[in-house]
């Protein structure tokens, strides 16, 4: 690494435009919400954060160290906010996009609240996340994110307490999964079919799009494993320091830098390194261990540092921020095992967690009912724990897997009239708004509407667990 790094000591390159490194970055919304035709209801107080992934490429077209660092620190650097749209006037067959009701910028702790006043009861609301790069010569350019889509609970409903809480939490949760898994098993489609999940597309402006490949699908979802990469607000404290070390190499190769600013640099670091999250600190704590001793170094007299210049620890620790980035918040470029392993994973736990509720499935769907529910989301665990094993074992090429799916699609198919009226259009939604539309009189009813609202929403997960098709 120190010899590396001494041949780094003179930094220079032609710095890249905001469009070059503008196609280098893709935004993919996660949650809340779906597609515009398929978008879950939602209690308007209880809208959750926005949830994105942001993919770095790091295939610069440039063999020159220097340069694809100054890149690098460019795009980690990126500036997020998340757009919110209210559709007052909903057209769901024609929707144009309004102007923002709300901007959203991270708060301190690197999330981004969907909250009222902007968000009021019965409407459709939109959003998208947009990163706004600077490059060369102060220049600025936007990317911007697909849009996510979600409706909340109508104004003239009854309070949700009216259900019951075993129901009220079951359909919560079931509105959630089935929405993420429908959108899973899309982008899982998109792999197996050998394409990307998402693209750049530049328009005549500066402007630039994150778009699906697949006309007509909503937004996929693509899962990956755990660990794998690293959460927004961590990326966007990454930036910042990427950043700040990028100006100091650029100043030592001038000249002196000031101890303090190098102290101040060194503690940035520290409180990074402390503060990391335990859910995902196992994973990378050699890297971590890293950045932290790359810190410490910039912090000892010279005569200790056996005369490497400051501009060489510097890019020594541009070189470590970067190997923490990798790919940003995923693995931007996973292989078809990868992807049907993390695809299989994130599954799995959704299914487990329904089972967990089998006590809810019991008091909304009646015992005999929920039982099969609950073996069948075993039996359903179990295809996959074993497919994935397969694939873990290198046993299985792509158009083997993509065949076993679908075989496996074809067996869990959903065929009664019952079931298929569950699966199209928005029967769900309704039956949720006129559970939300009785009093507190209506038992029966309450119970019936709730029984079909959960087994409406049992049956679309079910049949968002495999691809039809490979």
């Amino acid at each position: 690494m120190t010899a590396i790094c001494l041949l780094l000591a003179v930094p220079a390159w032609a710095a890249p435009s905001a469009r070059e490194l503008a196609v280098r970055l893709t935004l993919i919304p996660q949650s809340p919400g779906g597609g515009l035709a398929d978008a879950p209801l939602l209690v308007a107080g209880e809208v959750p954060d926005a949830a994105f992934d942001a993919c770095l490429d790091a295939q610069f077209a440039t063999d020159d160290i220097a340069s694809y660092l100054h890149s690098r620190a460019c795009l980690s650097a990126a500036r997020f906010a998340v757009w919110l749209y209210r559709f007052d006037e909903e057209d769901s067959a024609n929707v144009e996009l309004p102007s923002p009701v709300l901007v959203i910028a991270p708060d301190a702790d690197g999330r981004f609240p969907l909250t009222a006043p902007a968000i009021v009861e019965g409407k459709l609301y939109g959003w998208q996340v947009v990163a706004t790069i600077e490059g060369g010569a102060g220049q600025t350019v936007n990317v911007w994110s697909s849009l996510l889509y979600f409706r909340t609970a109508p104004a003239a409903a009854v309070a949700p307490e009216l259900l019951s809480a075993e129901a009220r939490e079951l359909v919560t949760e079931l509105l959630d999964a089935t929405a993420m898994q429908r959108r899973a098993r899309d982008g899982l489609a998109v792999s197996l079919r050998g394409m990307r999940l998402y693209g750049n597309y530049p328009s005549a402006s500066d402007t630039y799009f994150c778009a699906p490949l697949i006309g007509g699908m909503d937004c996929p979802r693509h899962e990956c494993r755990d660990g794998a990469g690293i959460a927004v607000p961590q990326l966007l404290k990454l930036g910042a320091l990427m950043r700040a070390a990028s100006r100091l190499w650029i100043d030592a190769a001038a000249g002196p830098v000031e101890e303090a600013d190098l102290q101040e640099l060194a503690d940035e670091v520290y409180r990074l390194v402390n503060q990391w999250p335990e859910a995902t600190r196992s994973a990378i704590g050699r890297k971590l261990s890293t950045l932290a001793a790359v810190a410490e170094k910039l912090t000892v007299p010279p005569p200790d540092v056996d005369a490497q210049p400051t501009s060489g620890l510097l890019s020594e620790l541009l070189l470590a921020i970067d190997d923490l980035i990798g790919p940003g918040t995923i693995d931007g470029s996973p292989g078809y095992e990868q992807t049907f392993l993390a695809y299989a994973a994130a599954t799995d736990a959704r299914l487990h967690a329904l089972e967990l509720r089998r006590a809810e499935l019991e008091a909304v769907l009646g015992g005999e009912e929920a039982t099969r529910w609950v073996e069948y989301l075993r039996d359903q665990r179990a295809q996959l724990s074993l497919l994935a094993h397969e694939v873990e074992r290198g046993r299985l090429s792509k158009a083997q897997l993509g065949q076993r799916v679908a075989e496996q699609a074809e067996r869990a198919r959903l065929t009664s009239d019952e079931e298929v009226r569950y699966l199209e259009g928005t029967s769900c939604h309704v039956a949720l708004d006129r559970i939300r539309r009785l009093t507190a009189t209506d038992t029966e009813q309450l119970a019936r509407l709730s029984a079909e609202t959960v087994r409406c929403y049992l049956l679309r997960l079910a049949d968002s667990l495999w691809v039809s098709t490979p």
